[in-house]
């Protein structure tokens, strides 16, 4: 066993035992792996909250076998999103964009810029007003990063460019305008194919988040969900808990 120093996002955990916790963490440097963080569950010196989901830690681990687990000997918390963790809607779309990169990425496949955005999308959830818009923004840039969504920036018949007569047709994200469909026929909306390409185009925190309802908001939710489950051949479980209002 070599020794190894790394930063990490923890994806998902699991309780191994009376003692134990095996974790799947992000790291910075080596991509993705499992960590077991042994006794962490019945000490009461180290904080417990290193093995969360969302945290990031600064950890020494020792490596494993392949297949096998890496053993933590030493962490370092830096950030516990304690003000996600109070709050239901932050903590479902929390607990869903974790969900997203483990579903979609490989071991030991490194990717900084993954490794970022996760790192930079966990900071804004803590401090967003909009939970929901946050994710269905992290989606889009996650899957613009992963070079798979998309080009809803025009219609895809005529070419027509107008924001306000562009509309989504179905589950695939084929983009029309209402010259061109039926808008009654639409999966998205106009507003909400606008929320979508103000997302592809620029930072959440230029997007007046006000200006838009849960009602233009929660189809494109649920469609981008069903696209990544379709797309990916996968089944993301947290998917229904964003469509749960939350009165926090």
């Amino acid at each position: 066993m070599s020794q190894e120093k790394d930063t990490g996002i923890v994806l998902s955990k699991k309780s191994s035992g009376e003692a134990d916790n095996i974790c799947t963490i992000y790291t910075k440097n080596n991509g993705k792996d499992r960590f077991i963080f042994r006794g962490l569950k019945k000490s009461t010196r180290r904080p417990r909250t290193a093995s969360e989901p969302g945290s990031i830690i600064d950890l020494v681990y020792y490596t494993g076998k392949p297949g096998g687990y890496n053993t933590v000997s030493e962490f370092n918390i830096l950030t516990a999103n304690n003000s996600i963790r109070n709050s239901s809607s932050r903590i479902f779309s929390l607990y869903f964009i974790l969900e997203l990169v483990d579903m979609t990425t490989g071991f030991a496949d490194p990717n900084n810029k993954v490794f970022n955005l996760l790192s930079a999308g966990i900071e804004t959830l803590s401090n967003t007003l909009y939970p929901r818009y946050f994710t269905v923004f992290f989606i889009i840039k996650y899957l613009l990063l992963q070079g798979v969504f998309p080009d809803t920036l025009k219609c895809s018949w005529c070419g027509n460019m107008d924001t306000d007569k562009l509309i989504i047709e179905n589950n695939r994200f084929r983009t029309s305008c209402i010259n061109c469909t039926d808008i009654n026929s639409a999966l998205i909306k106009s507003k909400g194919t606008d929320f979508i390409n103000k997302c592809v185009l620029i930072k959440l925190d230029k997007i007046d988040c006000g200006y838009y309802t849960d009602g233009d908001i929660l189809p494109v939710l649920t469609s981008l969900v069903d696209y990544i489950n379709s797309y990916y051949g996968i089944k993301l479980k947290t998917g229904p808990m964003l469509a749960i209002t939350s009165a926090d």
